[in-house]
């Protein structure tokens, strides 16, 4: 659903924080920026059936992956 809101053919990365702090849900587009696929092997990286990742990062470790991703670069954030 935030690949449609994202624009630009879902190439705009969303990040969405829950104001409990403890949930966030990504688009696509920040999943690559963050290095999110099938194979990341982090507790609270919600998947799938398949195996690929849905979005929904839970709890510190998963949402760690997408700041850290930030801290590096802001250039997603214009």
């Amino acid at each position: 659903m935030l690949d449609l809101a994202a624009g630009q053919g879902g190439r705009r990365p969303i990040v969405m924080v829950y104001a409990n702090a403890h949930l966030l849900n990504v688009n696509s587009a920040m999943l690559r920026l963050a290095g999110i696929d099938a194979e990341t092997e982090v507790e609270g990286v919600m998947k799938f059936a398949d195996g690929t990742p849905s979005g929904e990062l839970q709890e510190p470790a998963a949402m760690y992956l997408v700041f850290k991703r930030r801290a590096r670069s802001a250039r997603w954030c214009r």
